[in-house]
């Protein structure tokens, strides 16, 4: 438990899911997967949904990947976001 406190600490310290979004387009196919669960998994955790509401522009990020090859990634992670209720007042 620790460890993941670690993790989602520095993961928050180093926005590490802006990063994950700003630059998807860049990743191959294999980093995209990695990078999509990797998100889905941290974006359970209290100070990586606040970086979120600090930072909207992920959500409109997350909105404009449905016009990709990749949208099926893109709305996982804003499917992912959006069942966390301040995520989803702040995106409405």
């Amino acid at each position: 438990l620790n460890e993941i406190y670690n993790i989602v600490q520095e993961a928050r310290a180093r926005s590490l899911l802006l990063l994950f979004i700003r630059h998807f387009h860049e990743l191959d196919f294999e980093s995209k997967k990695n990078a999509t669960a990797i998100f889905s998994y941290l974006i359970k955790y209290q100070p990586l949904q606040d970086l979120i509401v600090e930072h909207p522009e992920v959500l409109t990020l997350l909105v404009s990947g449905y016009d990709t090859t990749y949208a099926f990634m893109y709305g996982t992670m804003l499917r992912d976001c959006l069942r966390i209720e301040k995520l989803c007042k702040r995106f409405i």
